[in-house]
């Protein structure tokens, strides 16, 4: 019998959503989206990021950095695109709002202008190649183990990696803000939440096979949350295996 998974897709097609030509001048390095599903985040060896509006193809942000944009990954909360950079620098970059307001119409009317606020700390000392960030889990009342030890759900964490560093960042401060009111009746919402050094990950034991090898990160990737309140993070090495 035929495979109908493999018949259900002979009408698809690849169509052009967005041409970077001339936009980037160096090969794109990552892409993500943000997760409002609004925007369309690329980075390339040019040492650009660049943001656009999914509806239209619009180019909105153009970011410039020191060196070569290696990776992005833009998680749901909080919502701020963070990217690698090859001097090691972690680029944290949110898209907040100034809303004007219409006194003309009391209050009624507002203009909503999008603005961008980046910082960055220099994170590695080798190139930043792979980020992720993970999905804690919920509070489970029905938990023995968290119902007798007095466990909380995991916060977020962020992984980099660059060659054979590997650290792990936890998430302080998430969901303060403050707003700056600017001239006439318009403000800006900031938010405080940052990423915090926790921890840096230790190599595994060589084996016979593998003792005179570097330790190079392939990839990383949390596992599913579970409610234990613990955050496992599976790393796979191009000779130490995963």
């Amino acid at each position: 019998m035929p495979d109908a998974k493999l018949n259900s897709t002979q009408g698809l097609a690849y169509v052009k959503k967005l041409d970077l030509t001339g936009i980037h001048q160096k090969r794109i390095t990552g892409v993500a989206i943000s997760p409002d599903g609004r925007y369309i985040a690329t980075c390339s060896e040019d040492c650009s990021v660049t943001l656009w509006l999914v509806s239209t193809g619009e180019l909105t942000h153009r970011i410039t950095a020191r060196s070569a944009v290696l990776c992005a990954t833009w998680p749901r909360d909080p919502e701020a695109l963070i990217c690698g950079t090859a001097d090691g620098t972690l680029l944290s970059i949110t898209i907040t709002s100034v809303r004007a307001v219409s006194a003309a119409a009391r209050c009624a009317e507002q203009r909503i202008q999008p603005h961008l606020i980046v910082s960055g700390i220099g994170a590695h000392t080798k190139p930043i190649e792979h980020l992720v960030v993970n999905e804690p889990p919920r509070p489970s009342p029905s938990s023995p183990r968290q119902r007798d030890l007095g466990l909380l759900p995991g916060g977020r964490r962020l992984a980099s990696a660059g060659h054979d560093e590997i650290k792990v960042w936890e998430l302080y401060g998430e969901g303060s803000s403050a707003y700056i009111f600017l001239d006439g009746p318009s403000f800006l919402k900031l938010s405080f939440a940052e990423w915090m050094p926790e921890q840096i990950i230790q190599h595994p034991p060589p084996t016979s096979q593998s003792d005179e090898k570097p330790f190079l990160v392939t990839a990383l990737q949390w596992l599913p949350p579970v409610d234990e309140g613990y955050d496992d993070l599976v790393v796979a090495y191009l000779y130490h295996g995963i």
